[in-house]
């Protein structure tokens, strides 16, 4: 029976809340959500996530009984006033069936953690979270559960009340105060940031026909997964089958990579997740890799066998970047491409409000395919900005980006707003599933069995090509190779050379088929210049190249290069582009102009980038030759796929040319800036498992990224503490990774002025890594110290910061002797000619004495228990020399304890004297009593100073740390001295403190007295104004 509860909504007002009259309506509807996967305390907030929830085993569906009382309950509450029967159980059946209630529950948090104080981010200016909630539900209720807008303005905020209720229930049940936000939870200002233009899309949507969108979503998802659950095999050529990529594709392993604070740099255990878990897991995420791992694989094997095997209510859409460039940047953007897209798939205009439909619902899931492939860095700062900018304004929309990880950090993506995940290398297992799908799929030319076909390929590739078929694209050209070969090549060139020949000459011959001569030995030239000239145009690379632009570069080529004939170049390279984009399958139509005339590109990637890296080597004479062609693409870190390949022929063609070509990098400083010659080094480095790598050269290499290092750590100007140090460099750090954080200017430019030349343009966070790995190499490389040590003469000349990096990667590596042999090297630093931070790595490394640090150190460092200089991996810390158990060694007596805080009161005194302050602190000479009485005059460089163990520096060292330590810890401090020796003196100095007190404390006053009466002392110095209180400890 449907109770009818009269004018019980107009009664609630705006924002009425319904638990208020009905608590147990909302207790159901969020056991409700429960059930279906939608509880707002799960990661991933998303209709694809709550669709892969539901296909899991654990997934258990909500009871009948449940889902027909909550129905009838819903209906109850609604019906009344000015909401009818049949609004009612419209609106009861868009929440309980239509409606995405994981996303509606998240905005409702993100109000209430916005209203209780506990939202992280600050609020946006002028923005009503309230009200967008109530005008983004009303826009859902008119769409997709039919109210009038006179309805959803009475029922609107009924709900929102209703979903609060349900979204302080599970959060209250977690016993925590809101949420963590993250890619998983997003915050209000991601969420609301962008609801105006949300609201316009909405209201300029209006009330479209769902059977006309439910219709063509139908037909585009059966196109779609036509053309996204096959893969041709590229061996195959293209008169071959396509092959069902659920009958070859093996699923990888992504670890999630979020828990890396590019800020902070700290990193906690890595976790594995399957595609399905990360989808899961975040309605925005970044796949990173390399190149062949897999992405675009992995993107239409999701699009098909995750999300959309299962009916229309998540729609996969995928956009490929590669077409999009920094003239293409617009508002309209994506939004018109994939509309274009759906024309082309499905052959007829979508129904008006369709793609609208699908985004503003959560209904589409957009995969953005080959970030790296936007080639200028501008341009792809701008798509970067246009993707977060489309999450923001479809935030229930889930957003995946895939990108390789070369790059990247140019113009990364927020950690805070998208999860981040790289695709691993295969695994053994996987390359034998693989394997086995592989040849499982053909005949075998010869006897055998696929099982013993798959035992021989393993064993021979594990043999010849270990770090290679780790890659799935290589894994594929090698399973080709050994089907008809027999054989496993040695080297990255002759892979592809072999690849290449079997693809495109041989196959064809194996088959009995006639060779089409594509790829003749005299066409090779002009195959490899016109990839090289693809692959060096971003419009190019983007839209193809039309036929009369392909024929009239071969035409020029030949004319230039083979002095042939104009109209003998113009009817071969006709004749070339015929057979190059026909049966040899080479180039073919990647898209079409405004005439609808196709524009040619190659049919992967790899091959053009062969292509072009070997027309590049061949183009140059010498090392220096092939780096000024490749420089461009090595240092903005988006080209080196295509330079090692090259450096891999030119070490195949030339007599040491791979060493050759290191050797270039490393002497290329001088022509360099410090940010680039990182980006070569580093390339260097990436070769070691692709060409010769004599272990001089590695000597050689990690030297110079040593030196690199120690020249851009940021040197003290002033007397700062470590803390203050790191802290400005982490904020150069982040300036050169485009991290979206607000860093005061005052703190990256203090003591430094305005002017950048003073300022690293490379931060040594930066160069950690690639240092880190060449001194592992080394140490992997090496049975002896005395072997290392041979390898590294100069090993003082790299500096302290360097020596304290290598150390700390010997001592985690379990390579002690050498830890040992590099202090004692370092021991002939002269601690006279380097700054304090390089004295304070040569006391962390043991190689001076406490006292001497002390002695040299400002007196603020000592107080720092910090790093030494930031890094991503080892924290290199400098413990502080001032500390509670130097006080208590040095009142029990010990004399280098002793001579620090002599030292440390020194450098306080010191200051003291150089602002003209007056110090509170006198010594008699002959009693050793402390005077606490004000001299007449500032202290200046001649006033007396005694230097016994009650000198005036000691015992001001005394009490400032007494300061220091009863501020950090409270009085109870004082509870841990020792009863004798200085604490006499300790005491005769509190006794003098009742000028400042107003009362006399008696010396053998108990350890409470003692403690009120160091309460005082804190008293007299704030009073005072010391730079003791005021420093930043």
């Amino acid at each position: 029976m449907i109770v009818n509860h009269k004018n019980r909504i107009a009664r609630r007002g705006l924002g009425g809340s319904a638990m208020d009259n009905d608590p147990t309506l909302a207790t159901m509807l969020a056991e409700y959500t429960v059930a279906i996967a939608a509880d707002v305390t799960r990661a991933g907030v998303s209709r694809v996530a709550r669709r892969i929830r539901s296909r899991t085993k654990s997934a258990k569906p909500a009871s009948p009984s449940l889902t027909s009382s909550l129905n009838t309950s819903i209906q109850a509450e609604l019906v009344g006033g000015d909401i009818s029967q049949k609004a009612a159980e419209n609106v009861a059946h868009y929440l309980l069936v239509e409606a995405d209630l994981a996303y509606l529950l998240s905005l409702a948090d993100a109000v209430r953690a916005n209203s209780d104080g506990t939202a992280a981010g600050d609020p946006i200016e002028d923005v009503s979270y309230q009200a967008a909630f109530e005008s983004e539900l009303r826009a859902h209720l008119e769409l997709e559960a039919g109210l009038d807008r006179d309805e959803a303005e009475v029922v609107g905020p009924h709900i929102a009340g209703l979903l609060s209720d349900v979204a302080r229930h599970q959060v209250g049940s977690t016993g925590r105060a809101s949420l963590a936000s993250g890619p998983a939870h997003p915050t209000p200002n991601f969420l609301f940031s962008s609801h105006e233009t949300r609201a316009s899309l909405y209201a300029a949507l209006g009330r479209p026909s769902l059977a006309a969108i439910g219709a063509f979503t139908e037909r585009y998802q059966a196109e779609s997964k036509r053309n996204w659950s096959s893969v041709q095999l590229q061996h195959l050529g293209d008169k071959q089958e396509p092959v069902a990529l659920s009958e070859i594709y093996v699923e990888p392993e992504l670890e999630l990579l979020d828990d890396i604070d590019p800020i902070t740099t700290t990193r906690r255990e890595a976790r594995t997740l399957t595609v399905s878990d990360a989808l899961e897991r975040a309605p925005r995420s970044v796949f990173l890799g390399p190149a062949g791992i897999g992405k675009s694989t992995l993107v239409r094997f999701a699009a098909t066998a995750r999300i959309g095997a299962e009916g229309p209510d998540v729609v996969p859409i995928i956009v490929e970047l590669r077409k999009f460039t920094a003239d293409s940047l617009g508002s309209g953007l994506f939004a018109d491409y994939i509309e274009s897209e759906a024309r082309r798939i499905v052959q007829t205009d979508a129904p008006d409000g369709w793609l609208q439909y699908l985004l503003l619902t959560g209904r589409a899931a957009v995969f953005f395919d080959g970030y790296d492939e936007v080639l200028d860095v501008g341009a792809r700062a701008g798509i970067r900005d246009s993707i977060r900018a489309f999450a923001q304004l479809y935030p229930s929309a889930s957003v995946v980006v895939t990108s390789r990880l070369t790059g990247y950090g140019v113009a990364p993506f927020s950690f805070a707003e998208f999860q981040h995940l790289r695709v691993r290398d295969f695994d053994d297992p996987r390359i034998a599933v693989y394997a086995e799908k592989w040849f499982g799929t053909r005949s075998l030319l010869v006897g055998g069995t696929v099982e013993q076909f798959v035992e021989s390929f393993l064993g021979d590739s594990e043999r010849y090509a270990a770090s290679i078929r780790v890659n799935p694209l290589m894994l594929s050209l090698l399973c080709g190779l050994y089907y008809s070969r027999g054989e496993i090549p040695h080297s990255l060139s002759e892979l592809y050379e072999r690849c290449a020949t079997l693809m495109f000459q041989e196959w064809n011959t194996m088959r009995g088929i006639d060779d089409t001569g594509a790829f003749a030995a005299d066409l090779r030239s002009a195959l490899y210049f016109v990839a090289w000239t693809i692959l060096e145009s971003y419009e190019l690379m983007s839209d193809g190249i039309s036929q009369a632009q392909l024929e009239q570069k071969l035409a020029t080529h030949w004319i230039q290069e083979m002095a042939m004939a104009p109209e003998t170049a113009y009817g071969q390279a006709r004749k070339t582009v015929e057979v190059w984009s026909g049966r040899a399958w080479m180039m073919t139509a990647v898209s079409s102009d405004e005439y609808n005339r196709p524009q040619f590109g190659f049919v992967h990637q790899s091959f053009l980038e062969f292509f072009a890296a070997t027309y590049v080597v061949r183009a140059s004479d010498t090392p220096e030759d092939l780096l000024k062609a490749l420089h461009s693409r090595l240092v903005r870190q988006n080209g080196w796929v295509v330079a090692q390949m090259a450096v891999s022929i030119f070490d195949r063609w030339k007599s040491k040319g791979g060493g050759r070509f290191i050797r270039a990098l490393i002497n290329a400083r001088d022509h360099n800036s410090d940010s680039e010659y990182l980006q070569l080094l580093s390339f260097a480095l990436s070769l070691r498992n692709l060409v010769s790598f004599q272990e001089t050269l590695l000597s050689a290499l990690t030297a110079a990224l040593l030196r690199l290092y120690q020249a851009n750590v940021l040197e003290p100007r002033g007397e700062r503490d470590l803390d203050s140090l790191n802290e400005r460099t982490r904020s150069i750090h982040a300036v050169n990774v485009d991290i979206e954080e607000e860093w005061d200017d005052d703190d990256y430019y203090d003591d430094y002025g305005r002017d950048d030349q003073l300022l690293p343009d490379v931060s040594v966070i930066e160069i950690e890594p690639a240092a880190r790995e060449a001194v592992i190499a080394m140490l992997e490389n090496v049975r002896t110290s005395d072997e290392l040590l041979a390898l590294f003469p100069d090993t003082p000349g790299i500096g302290v910061a360097a020596a304290c990096l290598v150390t700390a990667i010997a001592q985690q590596t379990s390579t002690a002797n050498f830890v040992s042999e590099l202090r004692r090297s370092c021991a002939d630093f002269s601690t006279h000619e380097n700054t304090w931070l390089d004295i304070a790595g040569l006391w962390s490394l043991g190689v001076i004495s406490d006292v001497d640090a002390a002695e040299l150190l400002p007196w603020r460092v000592m107080l720092t228990n910090e790093t030494l200089v930031p890094s991503y991996e080892f924290d290199i810390t400098v413990p502080a020399l001032v500390s509670t158990d130097t006080l208590q060694r040095a009142l029990g007596g010990h004399k280098d304890s002793r001579r620090v805080l002599h030292h440390f009161g020194a450098g306080i005194l010191a200051e003291w004297r150089e602002q003209g302050l007056v110090s509170p602190l006198h010594v008699d000479a002959t009693s050793g009593l402390v005077d606490l009485g004000v001299p007449s005059q500032s202290l200046s460089a001649n006033a007396p100073v005694t230097h016994g163990l009650h000198s005036a520096e000691y015992m001001l060292g005394v009490v400032a740390v007494s300061v220091i330590l009863v501020d950090w810890h409270g009085h109870d401090v004082i509870d841990h001295f020792p009863r004798e020796n200085e604490l006499r003196v300790l005491r005769q100095l509190i006794d003098h403190l009742r000028d400042f007190n107003g009362a006399s404390i008696d010396v053998d006053s108990d350890a409470r007295e003692l403690d009120a009466a160091t309460s005082g002392l804190i008293s007299a110095l704030v009073a005072r104004k010391t730079c003791i209180v005021e420093a930043p400890f």
